[in-house]
C-alpha cells in the first residue's frame, strides 16, 4: 500500500510538472501588420509571422483564422450570411464594422479589439500569438471583474476564471465535485462581459483562464488550426442561441426518452432481464426502457468478449422474442457498444481484413497492449470502412427491434499517442473521436431508417455533437454526496454549451455504500433532468431494492415525471427551435453578476426552479430567490422573491418553486409513454395579479417520427391567460395541425392555484368549478396544499368548448 501511494505521488508530480510546463513560459512573439486586403467578405491581414483572416458569419458572430488556406471544422455548420459591413483604414488602426460589432486592428503591435458598436464597450482583445516546438497559443486580455464559464463537462465552480483547464476528453472513475477534467471537453467559453469565445481546435490543449496571469486568457493546442469565433449578445440566453445557431441544435427525441430508463451493470441473461422488467412494473413503477450492459455479448471479467457485438446465446437464447415481449409491455431495449475490438474477439480478424482499425506509426494495425479489458484494436471511425463495418452490427440488432444505443468508452478511454487515424495522429483528433461516432450513428439512421429518431447515449463528443442526437451521461460518477453535487455544474454548463441532454447515473455509479437518503435525493433531482436513468455497479440501481419509505417517495416522483410529459416534451421542442437548454443556470434568468456562480438551483424550462439537496441530513437550505412571486410546487405556499431565504428540505419533498403566471401542462398517470395520446390534460396555472399576461406553448406529434417537423405533422396548442383583479381570462388555441393518433377532442382539467374569488372565463365561456381531489389534482399525492386550488373541467376539440 505504501509503495502504491508513493507511485501515485510520483505520477501526480509528473503530471503537474507537465501541466505547468505546458501552461507557463509562453510569451507572445513580436507581431506587426504588413498589409491588408478586403474582398467584401473576408478581411485578410498579413503580418510578419503569417496571415490572419477575419470573416463575419453574421453581424454578431466573427470567425478569425490563422495560417490556414482553407478552413476545416467539425463543429460549425453555419454558413456566412449576407450582412452589411464597412471597412476603412486609419493611420493607427484598421476598422471593420458590422451592424453589431466594431473590430479595431492595431498595426504595431498587432492586436485585434472587439467592441459593441452601439455603446463602444470593449468585449475582448486578442493581444498576441505564440508558437514553439510543442504548441501554439492565442492570448486575450481579460477585464478586471470579468467572470468566465464553459469548457465543457467539469465538476467545478461555474466561474472558471483563474483555472487552467485541460482540453482533452478523459474518464475518471468514481469522481466527485472538484474533478476539473472529464469525458466531454468543449473549448467554448462564456463571459459575463457579453461575449462567447470558441476555440475551434480538437487537439490536446489547454485553456488558461487567468491562472498564470490574472489578466490573460491563453488558448493553446499541440496541433490543428488556430481558429476562433467571437459571439456577441448582452445576455447569456442570447449567447446560447447564437452558439447553437453556429453549431446546430438537437433534434427532438422520441417521447419515450422522457420516461424511466432502467439500467445497471448489468443484467446477465434474458431470464433476469424479463424478470426485472416484470418486478418493476409489478411494484407499480412506470418503465419505458431497459439497458443491457456488456453481458449481452460477454461475461465481464470472466470473459469480456468486447468487440463480439453479438448475443451470447448461452444466456440470451431468443433475443428477438425477448425484445418483442418487452415491446408489447411498452419497454424498449437499449444495447451497449464500444469502439474497441479485443485481439481475442471473434470479429478481430475481419476488422483487420476490412482495414477498419487505427494503425501504428509503421502502418500496421495498432494493438493497444495495456487496455484494461485486454489487448485491443480501436476502430478508425474517421473512415468509411470502419463506419460501414461497425454499422453492420448495429443494423442487425435494429432489424430485430433494438430501440436505442449506449456508446461507451468513446473518449476514447485508451488512446495512445502512437495510433494513427485517417485524419491525423491520435492526440490531434482525440477530442472529435466521439463526434465522428455520434455523426456515424446519426447519418446511418437517416440513410437507412429515416423515420426513426436516434437515441444514442455517449459520454464523449465535441462542440456540435448535439445535432447528431446524442444523450451524454456524465461518466462513472462516485456514489456519494460529492458525486451528486458535481451534477449541477455539469448539467448547467453543458446546457449553455449546446448539449441539452446531459444527465447522470442516478443514484451514483461507482464505489460507495447503499444510502437510502442519497438515492432518494438523486432520483428526486433526476425527475427534473433531461434523462431519467438509474444506473450503478455492485449495488442495485432499481428502486424495488430499497426500503418502503424510499420506494414510496421515489415512486411518487417517477409518476410525476410521467404526468409532466406535455411540459417536458414541449421544452424539448423549444430547444430544437431556439437552442434554449432544458437545464438553465440561475444567471440565465437574472443576469445578476452575483448569480454567475450560483449552484444552489437551476431552472427546468422557463417555469420551474429546482433546488437539489446534495448534503446528507440537510433540513434547511439557504437560497436566493429571484425577484417576483413564487409558489412552492408541492405545497402551494407563496414566496416573495428578491431575497435570500431558508427553505425547508423535508425528505419527502425536493424544493421546487413555480414562477407566478406559469402554466404547467400535465397528463393523467401512465405506465409507459406508449400510452400517451394527449386526450387528457391536467393544466396547472399559478395565478397572481403581478402577472398581467402569460402563455405556454404545448407541442404535440406522434412522439416518434423523425420527419414530423419537416412534414408538418404536428399540432401547436397555445395556452394564454389575462389577469384582472376580479377575473382570469383563458384562451386556448390550436394551429389545427394534424398527426397520427391525434384525438378528436380533449378533456381538460384546469387546476387554478391562488385564484379564489376570481371569475374564470375560458374562450369566452364561464366555467363552473368541480370538487378538488387530492389523488387527481395535487402534485404529490402525499403532500397537502395549504389552500385547495379551484378545479374546472371541460372538453375542447381545438376550436370550441363542449
Amino acid at each position: 500500500m505504501r509503495r502504491l501511494s508513493t507511485l501515485l505521488a510520483i505520477v501526480l508530480f509528473v503530471l503537474l510538472q507537465n501541466t505547468r510546463s505546458f501552461a507557463d513560459g509562453i510569451d507572445a512573439v513580436s507581431e506587426h501588420l504588413l498589409s491588408a486586403s478586403y474582398n467584401g467578405v473576408i478581411l485578410k491581414l498579413k503580418t510578419n509571422i503569417g496571415e490572419v483572416k477575419i470573416q463575419p458569419l453574421t453581424s454578431t458572430i466573427i470567425r478569425v483564422s490563422r495560417d490556414e488556406s482553407s478552413i476545416r471544422t467539425d463543429a460549425v455548420v453555419l454558413r456566412p450570411e449576407k450582412i452589411k459591413s464597412v471597412y476603412r483604414e486609419k493611420p493607427d488602426c484598421l476598422l471593420f464594422v458590422t451592424d453589431s460589432l466594431t473590430i479595431r486592428i492595431f498595426r504595431n503591435p498587432f492586436q485585434i479589439e472587439y467592441k459593441v458598436k452601439r455603446t463602444g464597450r470593449t468585449l475582448l482583445s486578442e493581444t498576441g500569438f505564440a508558437r514553439d516546438k510543442d504548441r501554439k497559443s492565442i492570448l486575450f486580455r481579460l477585464q478586471k471583474e470579468e467572470q468566465i464559464t464553459g469548457g465543457g463537462e467539469r465538476a467545478i465552480s461555474l466561474n472558471r476564471r483563474g483555472k487552467l483547464l485541460k482540453l482533452f476528453n478523459e474518464p475518471h472513475w468514481g469522481y466527485g465535485y472538484g474533478e476539473e477534467t472529464l469525458n466531454f471537453s468543449i473549448p467554448y467559453f462564456i463571459s459575463d462581459n457579453g461575449y462567447g469565445l470558441f476555440f475551434d481546435n480538437s487537439s490536446l490543449g489547454y485553456a488558461d483562464l487567468g491562472k498564470t496571469d490574472a489578466e490573460v486568457m491563453k488558448l493553446s493546442a499541440t496541433g490543428g488550426s488556430m481558429d476562433y469565433y467571437i459571439l456577441y449578445s448582452p445576455t447569456v440566453k442570447g449567447l446560447v442561441r447564437e452558439w447553437t445557431h453556429l453549431t446546430g441544435r438537437q433534434p427532438l427525441p422520441s417521447r419515450w426518452v422522457f420516461g424511466n430508463i432502467q439500467s445497471r451493470f448489468g443484467y446477465k441473461s434474458q431470464e433476469e432481464t424479463m424478470e426485472m422488467a416484470r418486478k418493476i412494473r409489478g411494484a407499480g413503477y412506470p418503465l419505458d426502457a431497459i439497458v443491457l450492459d456488456l453481458y449481452w455479448f460477454g461475461r465481464a471479467k470472466e470473459d469480456w468478449r468486447m468487440g463480439d457485438l453479438d448475443w451470447d446465446k448461452n444466456y440470451w437464447p431468443s433475443p428477438e422474442k425477448m425484445i418483442g415481449d418487452l415491446k408489447k409491455e411498452g419497454v424498449k431495449t437499449i444495447l451497449i457498444t464500444e469502439p474497441f475490438i479485443l485481439k481475442t474477439s471473434k470479429t478481430a480478424a475481419n476488422a483487420l481484413q476490412k482495414n477498419a482499425v487505427a494503425l501504428d506509426s509503421l502502418g500496421n494495425p495498432g494493438l493497444i497492449k495495456d487496455f484494461y479489458f485486454g489487448p485491443a484494436y480501436l476502430l478508425d471511425l474517421f473512415g468509411g470502412k470502419a463506419q460501414d463495418w461497425f454499422w453492420n452490427y448495429y443494423d442487425k440488432q435494429i432489424k430485430i427491434g433494438v430501440a436505442g444505443w449506449w456508446g461507451d468508452l468513446g473518449e476514447p478511454e485508451r488512446h495512445p499517442s502512437f495510433l494513427r487515424h485517417l485524419n491525423g495522429k491520435a492526440w490531434d483528433v482525440h477530442n472529435i473521436y466521439g463526434q465522428y461516432w455520434n455523426k456515424m450513428i446519426s447519418e446511418k439512421y437517416k440513410a437507412n431508417y429515416p423515420a426513426q429518431r436516434v437515441f444514442h447515449l455517449n459520454r464523449s463528443g465535441f462542440a456540435g455533437s448535439q445535432r447528431y442526437g446524442i444523450f451524454p451521461w456524465s461518466g462513472d460518477v462516485g456514489r456519494s454526496w460529492n458525486g451528486l453535487k458535481a451534477q449541477i455544474p455539469i448539467m448547467t454548463i453543458m446546457g449553455l454549451s449546446g448539449i441539452p441532454y446531459m444527465h447522470s447515473d442516478l443514484g451514483g455509479f461507482a464505489a460507495g455504500v447503499k444510502d437510502e437518503e442519497l438515492y432518494t435525493r438523486w432520483l428526486q433531482m433526476g425527475v427534473f433532468n433531461p434523462v431519467f436513468r438509474p444506473h450503478g455497479e455492485s449495488i442495485p440501481s432499481e428502486p424495488i431494492f430499497f426500503n418502503d419509505t424510499t420506494q414510496r417517495i421515489v415512486k411518487e416522483y417517477i409518476r410525476l415525471r410521467y404526468r409532466m410529459v406535455p411540459y417536458n416534451y414541449s421544452i424539448a421542442r423549444n430547444h430544437n427551435l431556439t437552442g434554449d437548454p432544458l437545464v438553465r443556470s440561475l444567471y440565465w434568468e437574472t443576469s445578476r453578476k452575483a448569480d454567475f456562480s450560483n449552484m444552489d438551483c437551476y431552472f427546468w424550462g422557463d417555469n420551474l426552479l429546482v433546488f437539489p439537496i446534495y448534503e446528507k441530513g440537510q433540513k434547511f437550505k439557504k437560497v436566493f430567490i429571484p425577484q417576483g412571486k413564487w409558489f412552492n410546487f408541492t405545497t402551494d405556499k407563496i414566496i416573495e422573491g428578491g431575497d435570500t431565504l431558508m427553505v425547508s428540505t423535508s425528505p419527502e419533498e425536493l424544493p421546487v418553486l413555480v414562477k407566478a403566471g406559469s402554466f404547467i401542462p400535465m397528463t393523467t398517470p401512465l405506465s409507459d409513454m406508449d400510452q400517451y395520446n394527449s386526450n387528457e390534460y391536467v393544466v396547472h396555472y399559478y395565478a397572481d395579479n403581478s402577472v398581467a399576461k402569460s402563455s405556454f406553448t404545448i407541442y404535440e406529434d406522434d412522439g416518434k417520427d423523425a420527419r414530423a417537423m419537416a412534414k408538418e405533422t404536428y399540432e401547436i396548442i397555445t395556452l394564454k391567460c389575462k389577469t384582472n383583479p376580479d377575473k382570469l381570462q383563458f384562451l386556448l388555441q390550436s394551429n389545427g395541425g394534424n398527426y397520427p393518433g391525434k384525438p378528436v377532442s380533449r378533456s381538460i382539467t384546469l387546476v387554478l392555484h391562488h385564484a379564489q374569488g376570481k371569475k374564470i372565463v375560458v374562450n369566452g365561456k364561464t366555467i363552473r368549478n368541480i370538487p378538488f381531489e387530492q389523488e387527481k389534482h395535487s402534485i404529490l399525492r402525499y403532500v397537502n396544499y395549504e389552500e385547495k386550488p379551484q378545479v374546472l373541467k371541460f372538453n375542447w376539440n381545438g376550436k370550441e368548448l363542449n
